[in-house]
């Protein structure tokens, strides 16, 4: 009888099986724990990423609406142009010599000026209309009204179509800015702004690039100044002891406030006239011509004052130095000469 050498095969017990032991169940949570946080972490990423995207897009939207200036600065000479200053409203601009002044009127300033080419002329012009109306260049031109401009030598520019017409920033103010076009060849630029007491168009007319640059530089040159509504003028005489009058500033002080007016003069020979005329508010006021004062630096110069001396200087002897206060009250100074440059001691301003 052979012996049997087969290993006998063990019984198992059926409770026992291969399924994951209780100690393996955790780490299979935990495994899927981290997938579901590594999942939410993504999404959040995006969703945030694409918000972010889209409060960008709303900022660069946002930027886009905020008015520009009206033109961007200008970097060329304009130190030989003239300036047009409109004391009643309160602003000023330069003009190149080229472009004139043919009329000017209350409520109407009109420049021309004529281009020559080797084979036609061609006429530019500017006008700027006062208008007690607010807002009235705005709303004529936007809704496509005939504009009437006599000193342009046009009975009427009709609106055929408006190439521009945007919110700029004008002499640090909110403004209009309109371009439109009137015929074959014939275009027009608006800038409609407001001040205090009334409205105003500047208009300027004329084809071409080169003419359009020419308004970009008045326009860079455009200022608000103090209006002289309510204000009495005060004028006379500058002097001073030699052929020529020095740059410097024109200085009223008020005798109760110590509130200093000052204006700045050119100087004889970069085309200053021999007269100055100040805006002033009604109270007493000494006045002096600060000879080469420096616009930036004040502090040094040589004052010619309002004096007894300066109404006659014929008679400048003892006593003849102290200033005399300028009463303003409601009409118009005139003789009111800064000529005492004569004092052995510095008059007290």
């Amino acid at each position: 009888m052979e012996e049997n050498t087969d290993t006998p095969i063990p019984e198992t017990d059926p409770s026992q099986s291969h399924s994951p032991t209780r100690a393996m169940l955790p780490i299979k949570y935990i495994v899927i724990g981290i997938v579901l946080l590594l999942l939410g972490v993504a999404g959040g990423w995006y969703v945030g990423s694409m918000n972010a995207k889209g409060d960008a897009n709303v900022m660069e939207k946002q930027k886009a609406e905020i008015p520009k200036p009206v033109v961007k600065e200008v970097m060329e000479d304009m130190s030989d142009w003239k300036e047009y200053v409109n004391e009643e409203y309160g602003f000023k601009l330069k003009y190149p010599e080229h472009l004139s002044i043919k009329s000017e009127l209350d409520k109407e300033v009109s420049w021309q000026a004529f281009y020559n080419a080797p084979n036609y002329t061609q006429e530019s012009a500017m006008v700027l209309i006062n208008s007690d109306r607010v807002n009235n260049a705005v709303e004529s031109i936007a809704a496509g009204d005939v504009i009437t401009l006599d000193s342009v030598k046009r009975d009427s520019i009709e609106v055929m179509k408006i190439d521009e017409n945007k919110d700029v920033i004008f002499g640090q103010k909110p403004a209009k800015f309109i371009t439109f076009s009137c015929g074959v060849d014939c275009y027009y630029h608006v800038v409609a702004f407001s001040t205090p007491t009334a409205s105003h168009q500047l208009i300027f007319g004329g084809a071409g690039g080169g003419l359009r640059r020419t308004f970009d530089q008045i326009l860079s040159t455009f200022e608000f100044v103090e209006s002289s509504i309510g204000k009495i003028p005060v004028s006379g005489r500058l002097c001073y002891p030699s052929h020529y009058l020095p740059p410097g500033n024109i200085v009223a002080k008020n005798t109760e406030t110590n509130e200093v007016i000052s204006q700045r003069y050119v100087g004889s020979e970069n085309g200053g006239e021999s007269t100055y005329k100040l805006q002033l508010s009604s109270g007493a006021y000494n006045l002096r011509y600060e000879s080469g004062a420096k616009s930036k630096d004040a502090t040094e110069f040589f004052a010619g004052y309002y004096t007894k001396c300066a109404m006659n200087e014929e008679n400048c002897g003892d006593g003849t130095h102290e200033l005399i206060p300028v009463e303003v009250k409601s009409n118009p100074i005139e003789n009111i000469n800064l000529c005492d440059f004569y004092y052995s001691e510095e008059p007290k301003f």
